[in-house]
């Protein structure tokens, strides 16, 4: 998976372990999250993006009204141009 532009089949995967992971208490998802992963650089973003969820909870108001779909639709979108796409 490239940094700059995972792929459609990486995104589906790091969105499958984001769900899985806020199925779980905050201290279990990590773990849960190492085991699932099939690689680091999916690890990392399935992460990053479990990180960035519990900062905005914890804010109470970032992304205030989004579920876990819209919150990784804005993340894929602030991650710069698609890949394709020149940028």
């Amino acid at each position: 998976m490239s940094r700059d532009h995972p792929s459609a089949e990486a995104w589906a995967e790091i969105e499958r372990l984001f769900r899985g992971a806020l199925e779980l208490e905050t201290a279990e998802r990590e773990a849960w999250v190492d085991a699932h992963a099939p690689d680091p650089a999916t690890r990392r973003e399935a992460l990053r993006l479990l990180q960035a969820h519990d900062a905005a909870e914890a804010s109470g108001e970032f992304l205030v009204g989004l579920d876990a779909a819209g919150a990784l639709a804005l993340v894929r979108s602030s991650d710069g141009p698609a890949a394709g796409e020149d940028g």
